[in-house]
């Protein structure tokens, strides 16, 4: 029996993944001289393969080695095989010029197991909810599946994730495995484009039911490194609720306050907030709602001139202005950061008379209300 052939058996035994995932995992990614093994009475108790991937890194691309596949025999558990195993590991990626090592703990339980090995959670993400009755598409993009892992694809979710702060990056031959991972779990690859250029893309994945979107690239990013959504972008479709905002703070810091008032017969709210938005950076956001809760609505006809500074520990870290309704800007230099070390300055400049007047009639306590160009200004924090 050869290496390969042992460590697929001991993979098979530790884990339950499915016979398909086990063949394309062991056929396009493992390889003899990425694998580390312990043998005793000469057979391999414990393996785990080391997979090398570049990282985005303070403004640098450093060389990462990603543990993959850690499993020990179920005989020889307890006894610390696995331990032993990391050691050599780490030995190895070190005298290979590897100082960081990344790995993805299977269950809640071995964060504690491999933190005695030095690992520490670094990496989040936020898992948001959303129930739409009906998506209607814009009409200025055209959505499609593509079945391909095309140059085009490639390129651009190389280009966007190379935009991301410490984010780890993939060759052509590590998307061509996601591609596969992604249609043997039933999913696909959305692209948006406008005017024949890729604007967007989604790998998504349905269960029971639901729609698992499971990476979304389409954040903008101008010339001064601060990223951007469009304000044509998913998020119109589902509007906001409060719902949201609990599910994102329990994940990271986030301070955020709304104002309301009434115009026309219908209720709005100018929504705001400021934080650590995790990858992204320190940003902060402004939007307007209408409809009542507990989802607000968008409307996109409501766009009006909007501006932010934002700044940190009192440094203007974003100064940015746009014509939409849903106004965002994400600094990635600035990465694990308190809401309470911020403070962001809003402007809104009405197109509307009516609506200003109805607007500062409700929040002129708060707002900075200027009638002779209909502006509304607001420091927060």
């Amino acid at each position: 029996m050869t290496t390969k052939d042992e460590v697929k058996a001991l993979w098979k035994l530790c884990f339950t993944d499915s016979d398909e995932f086990t063949d394309l995992y062991f056929d396009l990614r493992y390889k003899d001289d990425i694998n580390m093994a312990v043998r005793e009475e000469g057979k391999i108790i414990s393996a785990l393969q080391m997979i090398s991937y570049p990282m985005t890194f303070c403004g640098e691309t450093i060389a990462t080695s990603y543990v993959s596949g850690a499993c020990t025999h179920p005989d020889y558990r307890s006894h610390g095989a696995m331990r032993r195993l990391l050691r050599l590991t780490h030995r190895r990626m070190y005298d290979d010029g590897i100082l960081l090592s990344t790995l993805i703990p299977a269950e809640k339980w071995l964060f504690g197991y491999y933190a005695k090995s030095g690992y520490t959670p670094r990496f989040g993400y936020v898992m948001e909810r959303v129930n739409v009755e009906k998506l209607i598409p814009s009409g200025s993009y055209r959505v499609e599946e593509e079945d391909e892992a095309s140059a085009e694809l490639y390129q651009y979710f190389d280009n966007r994730m190379r935009e991301r702060a410490c984010c780890m990056l993939h060759s052509y031959e590590d998307f061509l495995v996601i591609m596969a991972d992604l249609r043997l779990g039933g999913g696909k690859v959305l692209v948006a484009r406008r005017a024949d250029r890729m604007a967007g893309m989604a790998f998504v994945v349905m269960d029971a039911g639901s729609l698992y979107i499971k990476e979304l690239l389409e954040m903008e990013k101008d010339e001064n490194g601060i990223y951007h959504a469009r304000p044509d972008c998913w998020q119109q479709y589902f509007g906001y609720s409060f719902l949201y905002d609990y599910a994102f703070d329990a994940g990271t810091s986030m301070a955020t306050d709304q104002f309301y008032f009434d115009y026309a017969g219908e209720q709005y709210a100018f929504w705001i907030w400021r934080g650590d938005y995790i990858n992204l950076g320190a940003g902060a956001e402004a939007g307007i709602y209408y409809g009542g809760g507990p989802f607000w609505a968008v409307d996109t006809d409501l766009a009006m001139r909007m501006s932010m500074d934002v700044y940190y520990q009192g440094e203007n870290i974003i100064s940015y202005s746009d014509t939409t309704w849903w106004l965002t800007g994400f600094n990635p230099e600035y990465l694990n950061v308190s809401a309470g070390d911020m403070s962001v300055v809003y402007t809104i400049v009405f197109s509307d008379p009516g609506m200003f007047s109805a607007f500062c009639a409700a929040n002129g306590k708060y707002w900075n209300c200027n009638p002779m160009n209909f502006s509304a200004t607001y420091r927060f924090g």
